[in-house]
């Protein structure tokens, strides 16, 4: 299977953008990992053992469109701004590359799948021109050079149009503004405030853009995490979803179904703002053993494992069973097994 690129941009030389790539590194060894940064992280690279492109190198687009720019963001201005020239910094550099196809990661998202072995994920991909996930580009598929050129100049044509902007100063108020999309006739609706978020969204809606939403969908048995946060389609314990890992180092969601449950891959994590301190945890390119210790109590395990567990004739299984079926399933280690048993089984069921 043909193997995409996967790009990752980043300034500065971060604890979590190292874990980013190494556990990309680790999930994709045949793939070609791109970071586009700076000289605080080409040392950081060259440690990781992924390519290392200069930022400046292909700015002179970015460049140009700062002078167009116009702040209507929550964000400081530098913030945003870069946020925005970050898709001209890489439509420059695949144009350069030659590179047609590829995935988009941010550097606080963690990849899990190996996308020489995701025939059916990228079967599934193949259909349309681009994902996003929710409003954003953080773990982001472009199947061709012509759709990412197409969103930086429809970004070029939003901050052109002087009557686009009025709406911010004409009425302040207004939880929307709206644009007239050329060529297309019709009027879209953006929430505020203005963002490349937003504008990743709204181009995606398009006419002539084939775009998937991978947000809380599932593709051939996994998904595209769109946030570290709650979601309600899996099993929550406080203000995250419960994740297993498996025998190949992949984090599972658990559903709810209503024969018992099922487990879900989780292709990727995004960790999000203050989740970024979570990535250590969910790394697992340095564990030998998945799971190191119990992270969970008896009480979280009745929470999880007793709901709607019954053997076909009614009769409920034993939650004993339910635990010991669980680890056994799981947990790679036999040695590790029989700890978690004495631990959370013989210590409690007896």
């Amino acid at each position: 299977m043909t193997c995409h690129p996967i790009v990752v941009l980043h300034k500065g030389r971060h604890k979590y953008l190292n874990i980013c790539l190494k556990q990309a590194k680790f999930s994709n060894p045949s793939s070609r990992i791109i970071l586009l940064g700076d000289e605080a992280n080409f040392e950081l690279a060259r440690e990781v053992g992924v390519e290392h492109y200069y930022i400046k190198d292909y700015f002179k687009s970015a460049r140009d469109f700062s002078k167009i720019y116009k702040h209507h963001s929550v964000n400081n201005y530098d913030f945003e701004l870069f946020c925005l020239q970050r898709w001209f910094v890489i439509n420059e550099f695949i144009k350069e590359q030659k590179i047609e196809k590829f995935l988009h990661i941010d550097s606080d998202v963690l990849l899990y799948a190996d996308l020489t072995k995701e025939k059916g994920l990228l079967d599934t991909v193949a259909n349309y021109d681009m994902t996003i996930s929710s409003i954003s580009g953080h773990t982001s598929f472009f199947n061709s050079q012509n759709v990412l050129n197409k969103f930086c100049n429809f970004i070029c044509e939003i901050f052109n149009d002087v009557k686009f902007f009025e709406q911010f100063k004409n009425n302040p108020n207004d939880s929307q503004i709206h644009y007239n999309v050329a060529g297309e006739g019709r009027i879209i609706s953006m929430f505020k405030p203005l963002s490349d978020m937003t504008l990743l969204y709204f181009f995606s809606n398009l006419y002539d853009v084939r775009a998937l939403n991978t947000s809380h969908i599932e593709i051939n048995g996994g998904v595209i995490n769109g946030n570290f946060m709650l979601n309600p389609a899996y099993a929550p314990l406080g203000s995250i979803n419960y994740l297993v890992f498996d025998k190949n180092n992949v984090p599972n969601y658990i559903k709810y179904t209503d024969s018992g449950f099922e487990f879900v891959r989780a292709y990727s994590l995004h960790f999000q703002g203050y989740n970024k301190k979570l990535m250590p945890k969910y790394c697992t390119y340095d564990k030998n053993e998945q799971i190191k210790k119990i992270n969970y109590d008896t009480r979280e395990l009745e929470k999880m494992f007793d709901i709607k567990m019954k053997r076909q004739n009614g009769e409920k299984r034993s939650l004993r069973r339910i635990i010991s079926n669980v680890i056994e399933i799981f947990i790679p280690s036999k040695s590790l097994r029989r700890r978690i048993r004495t631990k959370i089984i013989d210590n409690h069921y007896d």
